[in-house]
C-alpha cells in the first residue's frame, strides 16, 4: 500500500513537471532549444507513466501495456542523454541570471536614452512641426504677396506703355529733334521731326547715319566731343550747324544725356537737338535755352525744363517735377490750377490770344516770355513753348507746355539796358565836355601864338640864343596843344556821328585820296606801297573810314625802322560775314605784351617819335561803333599787322 502511495505522488510530480515545461516553451518562444524541453518533457511523461503502471500492477498486473511504456520512456531518456550530451557547451555559455541582471541594467540604461533621444525627437519634431505650419503660413502670404505684385506689376506695364506712348507723341509734337542712341553711341530712335527736317529715311540715319547732315568742316570736332562723352560718360553739349532737305544749314544746340539703370550704369543716352538760328542771329552773346532739354532720362518726370500737358479750358492734366519747382507748389495743389491761376493778370491776355490762336490752328506753336506767380507770391520771368497735341479725329487732345526759367537773362538785360542809359549819359557829359574844352581853348591858345610871334619877331635880334631857343620851345609846345585839342575834337565828332551818313565807299578812291593829300611826307619817306582790293566798296561813312586808312598808313610811315625802306602793303577781302582791311609794314614793331596799351587815348610806346596817342584810340572807337573788331600782329625788328573787320551789311 504504501509502494502505491508514493509511486502516486511520485506519478503526479512528474505528470506536473511537462506542464511546465510546456508553459515554458509557450512564453518563451525566443528559447533556442525548446525542441530539448519538449523531449526533456516525454522523458517525465513516460517516468510519470511507469510509476502509474506500478501501481496498476499491484491489484491487476499489465505487464506489456508496462513494459511498452517502459520502452518509450527508456527511448525518451536515451534521446534527451544524446541530446543534453551534444548541446550542454551551448547551453553552459547562457549567461547565468547574474549576468542577465546586467545586460537588464544595460539594455534598461539604453532604453531610457531612447526614451530621451525619442522624448527629443519628439520636441524636435512639435517644434519642426510648427515651423513647418509657420513656413506654410509664410509661403501663403509670400504666394499672395506675388500674385498681388504680379498683378501690380501687370497694371503698371499697361500704364507704363501708356505713358511711353503719351512721351513719343509728345516727342513728335515739341519744336526740338529728339533722338535716343544705345550706350555704345549708335543711334537707335528719332522723332519724326528729324526726318522731316533732314528729309532723310530711318535706315540713312540709323547708327551714325547722322554724320551724313553735318557741315564736314565741324564734323571732326562734333564726332571728338561725343566719343569722348561716351567714353567717360558726361553729358554732351554743343552748337553745330545741320543741313536741311533743302540743302541749308541751320544752328542747332544739341545736349545729350545719359540714361542710367538703379545700378548706375549707362543703358541708353538722350539727346536734342534745338533750332537757334534765329537766336543766334539776334543775340550773338546769348545761347537759347528756352528749346532744350537736358534728358528724359526714361520718363517725363526726368525733364530738365519745366513740362506740362494742359487741357482745353487751360486746367493742368500732368506735369513734371520740375514744373513743379519753379511753381513753388505741389502737384497736387497745382493739378487743381489753371496756367491762368499761376501767369502775372498783366501777361495773361498775350497768353491767352495766342493759346486761342493755337487752338484754332492759326499757328502750329508758339513761344512767349512771360511773368509767372510763385506760391510764395515771388515773380520770375519764364520763356513759354506751347504747342498742341491732335488726336486721331483731329480734335484737341491736349497741349504741350514747356517753360524755362529766364529770370536771371531778363535781369541781365534790364542791367544791360540801364547801364547802356547811363553809359550814354556819360559820354554825352564827355562829349559835351570835350567839345566846350576844344572850343573855350581854342581863342586863348591862338591869343598865346600870336603874341609868342609878336615877341619873337620883336626881340629875335635883341634876346641871346637861349631865349630864342626857349621861345621856340614854348612854340612847340602850343603847336602840341593844338594838336591835341584838334584830336580831341575829332573824338567828339567821331563819337557824334557814328551812324551818319553811312554809305557804300569805294576803298581805292579813299586811298588815292591819302596819296594825293600826303605828296610831300610820301616822297619824303620813300615808302613802297602795294595793295590788293579783293573787296571793293565798304559801308561806313565816308569820314569814318578816311580816318581809319589815314591813321593806320601814317602809323606805318611814322614808326618805320630808321635801317630800312618802308614797305606798306593793303588789301581788303571777305571773311565769313565781315570785310576786312589789313595793313601789313616792316617797321620798327612793338612788343605783344603792350598790344593793349596802343589802343588807349594818349598812350604811346615809342616816347622818341612824335605822336599825340590818339589816332590808334579813335580807329578803334569807330571799328567797335560799328559792330566791328580791330586786331593785330607785331614783331620787334620785323613790322606790324593791323587788321580791320566791319561787317557786311545788305543795303538792297
Amino acid at each position: 500500500m504504501t509502494n502505491a502511495i508514493s509511486d502516486s505522488i511520485i506519478a503526479i510530480a512528474y505528470f506536473t513537471i511537462p506542464f511546465s515545461i510546456g508553459y515554458i516553451v509557450k512564453i518563451r518562444k525566443d528559447f533556442k532549444y525548446y525542441w530539448l524541453l519538449i523531449l526533456f518533457a516525454i522523458f517525465i511523461l513516460g517516468c510519470g507513466t511507469t510509476h502509474v503502471m506500478d501501481v496498476i500492477n499491484i491489484w491487476k498486473p499489465y505487464y506489456r501495456l508496462d513494459s511498452l511504456f517502459r520502452v518509450i520512456t527508456a527511448l525518451a531518456s536515451i534521446g534527451t542523454a544524446i541530446a543534453l550530451l551534444k548541446y550542454t557547451p551551448e547551453i553552459i555559455l547562457i549567461p547565468n541570471a547574474e549576468e542577465f541582471r546586467g545586460i537588464n541594467v544595460k539594455l534598461k540604461e539604453q532604453i531610457a536614452l531612447l526614451n530621451q533621444k525619442e522624448e527629443q525627437l519628439r520636441i524636435a519634431q512639435v517644434q519642426l512641426s510648427k515651423i513647418n505650419e509657420e513656413l506654410e503660413k509664410k509661403v501663403i502670404e509670400r504666394t499672395a504677396d506675388l500674385i498681388n505684385a504680379n498683378e501690380q506689376l501687370s497694371k503698371r506695364s499697361i500704364e507704363l506703355e501708356k505713358s511711353e506712348g503719351k512721351l513719343r507723341t509728345l516727342a513728335d509734337n515739341i519744336p526740338n529733334l529728339v533722338w535716343i542712341a544705345n550706350k555704345e553711341g549708335e543711334i537707335s530712335w528719332y522723332n519724326s521731326r528729324m526726318y522731316e527736317y533732314t528729309g532723310k529715311t530711318p535706315e540713312e540715319m540709323e547708327g551714325w547715319g547722322w554724320q551724313s547732315v553735318h557741315d564736314p568742316s565741324i564734323l571732326p570736332l562734333v564726332i571728338e566731343k561725343w566719343q569722348n562723352s561716351i567714353s567717360t560718360g558726361q553729358p554732351f553739349q554743343m552748337t553745330f550747324p545741320m543741313k536741311g532737305k533743302e540743302g541749308n544749314y541751320k544752328h542747332f544746340l544739341t545736349r545729350v544725356v545719359p540714361i542710367k539703370n538703379k545700378k548706375g550704369e549707362i543703358e541708353n543716352w538722350f539727346g536734342t537737338n534745338t533750332d537757334i538760328t534765329q537766336e543766334i542771329m539776334a543775340q550773338k552773346t546769348l545761347e537759347e535755352l528756352a528749346y532744350s532739354q537736358r534728358q528724359f532720362k526714361s520718363t517725363f518726370e526726368q525733364a530738365a525744363v519745366g513740362m506740362a500737358h494742359v487741357a482745353e479750358n487751360g486746367k493742368f492734366i500732368l506735369l513734371n517735377q520740375k514744373y513743379c519747382e519753379l511753381m513753388g507748389y505741389s502737384l497736387d495743389e497745382l493739378i487743381n490750377l489753371s496756367f491762368e491761376d499761376i501767369t502775372y493778370p498783366d501777361d495773361i491776355n498775350a497768353d491767352l490770344e495766342l493759346f486761342q490762336k493755337l487752338k484754332a490752328k492759326d499757328i502750329p506753336n508758339y513761344k512767349i516770355e512771360k511773368r509767372y506767380i510763385k506760391k510764395n507770391g515771388e515773380i520770375f520771368w519764364g520763356k513759354l513753348t506751347r504747342s498742341i497735341v491732335w488726336n486721331e479725329k483731329g480734335n484737341f487732345e491736349y497741349a504741350v507746355a514747356i517753360v524755362d526759367d529766364i529770370t536771371i537773362r531778363k535781369q541781365i538785360e534790364e542791367k544791360l539796358i540801364h547801364s547802356n542809359i547811363e553809359l550814354k549819359k556819360i559820354n554825352n557829359d564827355l562829349d559835351n565836355f570835350i567839345y566846350t574844352a576844344s572850343h573855350d581853348l581854342k581863342a586863348p591858345i591862338s591869343n598865346m601864338e600870336g603874341l609868342l610871334h609878336t615877341i619873337y619877331d620883336e626881340t629875335k635880334n635883341i634876346f641871346t640864343i637861349d631865349v630864342l631857343q626857349l621861345l621856340k620851345m614854348m612854340e612847340e609846345s602850343i603847336d602840341r596843344l593844338k594838336i591835341t585839342i584838334q584830336d580831341l575834337t575829332e573824338i567828339s565828332i567821331v563819337q557824334k556821328d557814328i551812324d551818319n551818313n553811312r554809305e557804300l565807299i569805294s576803298v581805292s578812291e579813299i586811298y588815292n585820296e591819302y596819296m594825293e593829300d600826303h605828296k610831300a611826307e610820301l616822297a619824303k619817306s620813300n615808302a613802297i606801297f602795294t595793295t590788293d582790293f579783293k573787296e571793293k566798296e565798304v559801308y561806313l561813312s565816308r569820314q569814318n573810314f578816311r580816318t581809319i586808312l589815314y591813321n593806320l598808313i601814317n602809323n606805318s610811315i611814322q614808326y618805320h625802322h630808321p635801317q630800312r625802306r618802308p614797305v606798306i602793303h593793303l588789301n581788303t577781302y571777305r571773311e565769313n560775314n565781315f570785310l576786312v582791311f589789313k595793313i601789313t609794314d616792316n617797321g620798327i614793331g612793338f612788343d605783344m605784351s603792350q598790344k593793349d596799351k596802343i589802343f588807349r587815348m594818349f598812350k604811346r610806346l615809342h616816347a622818341h617819335i612824335p605822336g599825340s596817342g590818339v589816332g590808334l584810340y579813335l580807329v578803334k572807337r569807330i571799328v567797335e561803333n560799328s559792330d566791328g573788331k580791330i586786331e593785330v600782329n607785331s614783331e620787334l625788328e620785323k613790322g606790324s599787322e593791323f587788321r580791320i573787320y566791319l561787317p557786311i551789311i545788305d543795303t538792297i
